[in-house]
Protein backbone atom coordinates (compact mmCIF):
# COMPACT_ATOMS: atom_id res chain seq x y z
CA UNK A 1 0.00 0.00 0.00
CA UNK A 2 2.17 2.75 -1.00
CA UNK A 3 -0.13 4.91 -0.07
CA UNK A 4 0.67 4.59 3.44
CA UNK A 5 4.20 3.35 3.57
CA UNK A 6 5.24 6.50 5.26
CA UNK A 7 2.73 5.44 8.30
CA UNK A 8 3.75 2.25 8.57
CA UNK A 9 7.17 2.66 8.69
CA UNK A 10 7.30 5.28 11.31
CA UNK A 11 9.16 8.09 8.36
CA UNK A 12 8.22 11.37 9.50
CA UNK A 13 8.89 14.81 7.43
CA UNK A 14 11.26 17.27 9.04
CA UNK A 15 9.95 20.54 9.68
CA UNK A 16 6.24 21.66 10.44
CA UNK A 17 5.98 25.74 10.23
CA UNK A 18 2.68 27.21 12.29
CA UNK A 19 2.15 31.14 11.56
CA UNK A 20 0.36 32.92 14.71
CA UNK A 21 -1.66 35.48 12.80
CA UNK A 22 -4.81 37.28 13.67
CA UNK A 23 -7.93 38.49 12.20
CA UNK A 24 -6.63 42.36 11.56
CA UNK A 25 -3.39 40.70 9.54
CA UNK A 26 -4.30 37.97 8.31
CA UNK A 27 -4.71 39.52 4.57
CA UNK A 28 -1.94 41.91 5.03
CA UNK A 29 1.41 40.54 6.72
CA UNK A 30 -0.20 36.98 6.81
CA UNK A 31 -0.10 36.82 2.95
CA UNK A 32 3.34 38.34 2.83
CA UNK A 33 4.68 35.39 5.05
CA UNK A 34 3.07 33.15 2.70
CA UNK A 35 4.82 34.65 -0.63
CA UNK A 36 8.14 34.42 1.42
CA UNK A 37 7.88 30.98 2.75
CA UNK A 38 5.40 28.86 1.28
CA UNK A 39 7.01 27.65 -1.35
CA UNK A 40 10.51 26.83 0.63
CA UNK A 41 8.34 24.87 3.02
CA UNK A 42 7.16 21.15 3.75
CA UNK A 43 4.31 22.52 5.62
CA UNK A 44 2.94 26.02 6.35
CA UNK A 45 -0.32 26.50 8.82
CA UNK A 46 -2.25 29.95 9.99
CA UNK A 47 -3.65 29.72 13.41
CA UNK A 48 -5.62 32.36 13.76
CA UNK A 49 -8.55 33.60 16.80
CA UNK A 50 -11.16 34.64 13.84
CA UNK A 51 -11.39 35.92 10.33
CA UNK A 52 -13.06 36.83 8.15
CA UNK A 53 -15.39 35.22 5.76
CA UNK A 54 -12.90 34.81 3.19
CA UNK A 55 -9.36 33.11 2.99
CA UNK A 56 -6.69 34.24 1.24
CA UNK A 57 -5.95 32.00 -1.57
CA UNK A 58 -3.40 29.04 -1.29
CA UNK A 59 -3.14 29.56 2.45
CA UNK A 60 -4.27 26.72 5.26
CA UNK A 61 -6.11 28.36 8.14
CA UNK A 62 -6.83 27.14 11.22
CA UNK A 63 -9.40 29.58 13.27
CA UNK A 64 -10.10 29.20 16.81
CA UNK A 65 -12.97 30.97 17.17
CA UNK A 66 -12.13 33.15 20.22
CA UNK A 67 -9.32 36.03 20.58
CA UNK A 68 -7.66 35.27 24.09
CA UNK A 69 -4.52 34.84 23.24
CA UNK A 70 -3.61 32.46 26.05
CA UNK A 71 -6.36 29.94 25.05
CA UNK A 72 -5.36 30.78 21.18
CA UNK A 73 -1.91 29.13 21.76
CA UNK A 74 -3.45 26.07 23.70
CA UNK A 75 -5.67 25.42 21.09
CA UNK A 76 -2.61 25.72 18.80
CA UNK A 77 -0.63 23.06 20.72
CA UNK A 78 -3.34 20.98 21.13
CA UNK A 79 -3.75 20.85 17.55
CA UNK A 80 -0.36 20.45 16.38
CA UNK A 81 -0.75 17.21 18.68
CA UNK A 82 -3.82 16.10 17.44
CA UNK A 83 -2.72 16.49 14.16
CA UNK A 84 0.26 16.48 13.51
CA UNK A 85 2.82 15.35 16.19
CA UNK A 86 3.18 11.74 14.04
CA UNK A 87 4.08 13.62 10.75
CA UNK A 88 7.07 15.54 11.62
CA UNK A 89 9.86 15.84 13.45
CA UNK A 90 10.46 19.54 14.29
CA UNK A 91 7.40 22.45 15.44
CA UNK A 92 8.37 25.88 14.01
CA UNK A 93 5.87 28.60 15.74
CA UNK A 94 6.63 32.61 14.55
CA UNK A 95 4.46 35.37 14.58
CA UNK A 96 3.24 37.40 11.51
CA UNK A 97 5.48 40.16 11.99
CA UNK A 98 8.41 38.15 11.78
CA UNK A 99 10.56 37.60 8.51
CA UNK A 100 11.84 33.93 8.66
CA UNK A 101 14.90 32.66 6.42
CA UNK A 102 13.30 29.34 5.40
CA UNK A 103 16.37 27.98 3.71
CA UNK A 104 18.66 28.59 7.43
CA UNK A 105 15.77 27.04 9.92
CA UNK A 106 15.45 23.55 7.51
CA UNK A 107 19.40 23.51 7.32
CA UNK A 108 19.38 24.22 11.11
CA UNK A 109 16.80 21.00 11.83
CA UNK A 110 18.79 18.65 9.60
CA UNK A 111 21.49 19.07 12.04
CA UNK A 112 20.10 18.04 15.28
CA UNK A 113 18.75 15.01 16.54
CA UNK A 114 15.07 14.26 16.52
CA UNK A 115 15.72 12.50 20.31
CA UNK A 116 16.29 15.78 22.28
CA UNK A 117 13.84 17.54 24.32
CA UNK A 118 14.58 20.96 22.77
CA UNK A 119 13.07 24.55 23.32
CA UNK A 120 15.23 26.99 20.97
CA UNK A 121 14.41 30.43 20.49
CA UNK A 122 15.63 33.62 21.94
CA UNK A 123 15.63 33.35 25.79
CA UNK A 124 13.60 35.50 27.44
CA UNK A 125 12.86 36.26 31.53
CA UNK A 126 10.15 36.17 33.03
CA UNK A 127 8.06 39.10 34.27
CA UNK A 128 8.48 39.32 37.82
CA UNK A 129 11.16 36.87 38.09
CA UNK A 130 9.29 34.67 40.22
CA UNK A 131 9.80 31.60 38.10
CA UNK A 132 12.84 29.90 37.39
CA UNK A 133 14.30 29.58 33.97
CA UNK A 134 13.63 31.37 30.66
CA UNK A 135 11.10 31.21 27.97
CA UNK A 136 11.62 32.07 24.34
CA UNK A 137 10.35 35.36 22.81
CA UNK A 138 7.31 34.67 20.49
CA UNK A 139 8.16 37.78 18.25
CA UNK A 140 11.63 35.80 16.89
CA UNK A 141 10.41 32.38 16.61
CA UNK A 142 11.06 29.21 18.72
CA UNK A 143 11.53 25.55 17.91
CA UNK A 144 9.98 22.61 19.67
CA UNK A 145 10.64 18.97 18.70
CA UNK A 146 8.45 16.29 18.43
CA UNK A 147 9.77 14.68 21.34
CA UNK A 148 8.88 17.72 23.85
CA UNK A 149 5.66 18.31 22.90
CA UNK A 150 4.99 14.63 23.03
CA UNK A 151 6.47 14.69 26.97
CA UNK A 152 3.56 17.78 27.03
CA UNK A 153 0.70 16.15 26.05
CA UNK A 154 -0.19 14.56 29.28
CA UNK A 155 0.25 18.13 31.05
CA UNK A 156 -1.68 20.48 28.56
CA UNK A 157 -4.96 21.01 30.84
CA UNK A 158 -3.09 21.54 33.57
CA UNK A 159 -1.08 24.35 31.95
CA UNK A 160 -4.38 25.64 30.58
CA UNK A 161 -5.95 25.40 34.15
CA UNK A 162 -3.05 26.29 36.48
CA UNK A 163 -0.90 28.78 34.82
CA UNK A 164 -1.82 32.34 34.68
CA UNK A 165 -0.08 34.79 32.39
CA UNK A 166 -0.55 37.58 29.95
CA UNK A 167 1.34 36.60 27.25
CA UNK A 168 0.95 33.57 25.18
CA UNK A 169 4.85 33.13 24.79
CA UNK A 170 5.60 33.35 28.50
CA UNK A 171 2.46 31.08 28.75
CA UNK A 172 3.96 27.86 26.88
CA UNK A 173 7.39 29.22 28.61
CA UNK A 174 6.06 28.23 31.73
CA UNK A 175 4.06 25.09 30.73
CA UNK A 176 7.24 23.39 29.30
CA UNK A 177 9.20 24.32 32.02
CA UNK A 178 6.98 23.39 35.24
CA UNK A 179 6.02 20.03 33.42
CA UNK A 180 9.29 19.27 31.63
CA UNK A 181 11.78 21.15 33.06
CA UNK A 182 13.19 22.48 29.83
CA UNK A 183 14.12 25.41 29.59
CA UNK A 184 14.72 27.71 26.46
CA UNK A 185 18.21 27.53 25.25
CA UNK A 186 19.57 29.84 21.89
CA UNK A 187 22.20 27.46 21.49
CA UNK A 188 22.54 23.79 21.71
CA UNK A 189 25.24 21.51 20.52
CA UNK A 190 27.34 24.02 18.53
CA UNK A 191 24.32 25.25 16.90
CA UNK A 192 23.41 28.87 17.31
CA UNK A 193 19.89 30.24 16.85
CA UNK A 194 20.68 33.27 15.33
CA UNK A 195 17.82 36.80 15.23
CA UNK A 196 17.62 40.00 14.76
CA UNK A 197 15.60 42.92 16.03
CA UNK A 198 15.28 45.78 13.39
CA UNK A 199 14.70 49.33 13.95
CA UNK A 200 11.88 51.22 13.35
CA UNK A 201 12.99 52.91 10.39
CA UNK A 202 15.89 50.15 9.09
CA UNK A 203 16.59 49.79 5.41
CA UNK A 204 17.46 46.17 5.00
CA UNK A 205 19.87 47.08 2.36
CA UNK A 206 22.20 49.44 4.51
CA UNK A 207 22.15 47.64 7.09
CA UNK A 208 25.75 46.23 8.05
CA UNK A 209 25.04 44.39 11.19
CA UNK A 210 26.47 40.86 11.27
CA UNK A 211 23.89 39.35 13.12
CA UNK A 212 21.80 40.69 10.48
CA UNK A 213 23.31 39.16 7.85
CA UNK A 214 23.50 35.71 9.73
CA UNK A 215 19.80 36.27 11.19
CA UNK A 216 17.29 33.09 10.94
CA UNK A 217 14.59 35.78 11.94
CA UNK A 218 13.96 39.24 11.96
CA UNK A 219 11.81 41.28 13.75
CA UNK A 220 9.15 43.72 14.19
CA UNK A 221 8.31 44.06 10.45
CA UNK A 222 5.48 46.67 10.52
CA UNK A 223 4.06 45.93 6.92
CA UNK A 224 3.96 43.81 3.66
CA UNK A 225 6.54 45.94 1.80
CA UNK A 226 9.31 45.48 4.72
CA UNK A 227 8.51 42.34 4.16
CA UNK A 228 9.37 41.91 0.58
CA UNK A 229 12.27 44.08 0.76
CA UNK A 230 13.35 41.89 3.91
CA UNK A 231 12.74 38.64 1.23
CA UNK A 232 14.48 40.35 -1.67
CA UNK A 233 17.81 41.28 0.40
CA UNK A 234 18.08 37.07 2.04
CA UNK A 235 17.34 36.36 -1.35
CA UNK A 236 20.25 37.81 -2.99
CA UNK A 237 22.32 36.52 -0.05
CA UNK A 238 21.32 32.97 -0.38
CA UNK A 239 21.59 33.21 -4.06
CA UNK A 240 25.63 34.42 -3.87
CA UNK A 241 26.23 31.30 -1.47
CA UNK A 242 24.80 29.25 -3.93
CA UNK A 243 27.07 30.96 -6.59
CA UNK A 244 30.17 30.40 -3.96
CA UNK A 245 29.39 26.96 -3.65
CA UNK A 246 29.01 26.07 -7.51
CA UNK A 247 32.47 27.70 -7.57
CA UNK A 248 34.46 25.58 -4.74
CA UNK A 249 32.41 22.95 -6.60
CA UNK A 250 33.61 23.27 -9.74
CA UNK A 251 37.13 23.97 -8.02
CA UNK A 252 37.01 20.70 -6.23
CA UNK A 253 36.01 18.58 -9.87
CA UNK A 254 39.20 20.27 -11.20
CA UNK A 255 41.78 19.56 -8.70
CA UNK A 256 39.87 15.77 -8.83
CA UNK A 257 40.28 15.81 -12.34
CA UNK A 258 43.82 15.91 -12.22
CA UNK A 259 44.82 13.02 -10.39
CA UNK A 260 42.81 10.44 -13.20
CA UNK A 261 44.42 8.06 -15.54
CA UNK A 262 43.76 11.60 -18.40
CA UNK A 263 44.52 14.26 -16.23
CA UNK A 264 42.85 17.19 -17.20
CA UNK A 265 41.64 16.05 -20.40
CA UNK A 266 38.53 14.38 -18.21
CA UNK A 267 37.13 17.46 -16.84
CA UNK A 268 34.19 18.99 -19.39
CA UNK A 269 33.39 22.67 -20.00
CA UNK A 270 31.85 24.42 -18.07
CA UNK A 271 32.87 22.08 -15.26
CA UNK A 272 30.14 19.95 -13.35
CA UNK A 273 28.18 20.04 -16.91
CA UNK A 274 28.04 16.84 -18.31
CA UNK A 275 30.15 16.22 -21.65
CA UNK A 276 28.33 16.53 -25.32
CA UNK A 277 26.75 14.00 -26.87
CA UNK A 278 29.39 11.30 -28.52
CA UNK A 279 27.46 10.15 -31.85
CA UNK A 280 28.35 6.60 -32.56
CA UNK A 281 27.35 6.47 -36.37
CA UNK A 282 26.72 9.33 -39.25
CA UNK A 283 22.99 9.47 -38.45
CA UNK A 284 23.30 10.24 -34.38
CA UNK A 285 25.40 13.94 -35.32
CA UNK A 286 23.59 16.45 -34.55
CA UNK A 287 22.93 18.89 -36.64
CA UNK A 288 24.64 22.64 -36.28
CA UNK A 289 21.91 25.51 -36.67
CA UNK A 290 23.72 28.94 -38.05
CA UNK A 291 22.44 31.97 -36.79
CA UNK A 292 22.53 35.95 -36.30
CA UNK A 293 21.15 38.14 -33.65
CA UNK A 294 18.01 38.08 -35.40
CA UNK A 295 17.34 35.10 -37.53
CA UNK A 296 18.19 31.50 -37.58
CA UNK A 297 18.82 29.49 -40.74
CA UNK A 298 16.72 26.55 -40.12
CA UNK A 299 12.85 26.28 -39.17
CA UNK A 300 10.96 23.86 -37.49
CA UNK A 301 8.21 24.39 -40.40
CA UNK A 302 11.22 23.20 -42.81
CA UNK A 303 11.68 26.95 -44.23
CA UNK A 304 15.50 28.00 -45.09
CA UNK A 305 15.18 31.52 -42.60
CA UNK A 306 12.98 32.69 -40.12
CA UNK A 307 12.74 35.40 -37.85
CA UNK A 308 14.09 34.75 -34.18
CA UNK A 309 11.27 35.21 -31.33
CA UNK A 310 10.64 34.36 -27.92
CA UNK A 311 12.17 32.20 -25.99
CA UNK A 312 15.03 31.78 -28.94
CA UNK A 313 15.41 35.56 -29.22
CA UNK A 314 15.86 36.07 -25.07
CA UNK A 315 18.02 32.88 -25.61
CA UNK A 316 20.58 34.27 -27.56
CA UNK A 317 20.31 38.05 -25.85
CA UNK A 318 21.20 36.03 -22.39
CA UNK A 319 23.95 34.30 -23.73
CA UNK A 320 25.81 37.41 -26.10
CA UNK A 321 25.25 39.28 -22.46
CA UNK A 322 26.82 36.37 -20.52
CA UNK A 323 29.70 36.66 -22.78
CA UNK A 324 30.10 40.01 -22.46
CA UNK A 325 29.61 40.27 -18.37
CA UNK A 326 32.58 37.11 -18.15
CA UNK A 327 34.86 38.67 -20.36
CA UNK A 328 34.53 42.27 -18.91
CA UNK A 329 35.14 40.51 -15.49
CA UNK A 330 38.52 38.76 -16.66
CA UNK A 331 39.86 41.49 -18.38
CA UNK A 332 38.98 45.00 -16.62
CA UNK A 333 40.52 47.24 -15.96
CA UNK A 334 42.86 46.97 -18.72
CA UNK A 335 40.29 46.08 -21.32
CA UNK A 336 36.52 46.69 -21.28
CA UNK A 337 34.70 45.07 -23.94
CA UNK A 338 31.19 46.56 -25.41
CA UNK A 339 28.77 44.88 -27.61
CA UNK A 340 28.38 46.24 -31.14
CA UNK A 341 26.81 44.05 -32.85
CA UNK A 342 26.45 39.57 -32.94
CA UNK A 343 27.48 39.03 -36.61
CA UNK A 344 26.72 34.88 -36.54
CA UNK A 345 26.84 31.85 -33.81
CA UNK A 346 25.75 28.26 -34.34
CA UNK A 347 23.89 26.51 -31.67
CA UNK A 348 22.86 22.82 -31.79
CA UNK A 349 20.89 21.08 -28.91
CA UNK A 350 22.59 18.23 -26.96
Amino acid sequence: RTRYISTELGMRQRLFVGVLTSKSTLNTLGVAVNRTLAHRLERLVYFTGTRGRKVPHGMTVVTHSDERPIWNMYQTVRYLLDHYVNDFDWFFLVQDDTYTEAHRINRLVAHLSIDTHLYLGRPEEFIGGDTEGRYCYGGFGYLLSRSLLLLLQQHLESCRNDILSARPDEWLGRCIIDYTGVNCVEEHEGLHYHYFELGKNADPERETDLRFQSAFTVHPVLDPLQMYRLHKYFAQVELERTYQEIQQLQMEIQNASSLSADGDHIATWPIGIPPPFQPKTRFEVLRWDYFTEEQVYACVDGSPKCELHGADLADVADVVATAMEELNRKYQPVLHVRKQQLVNGYRRFD
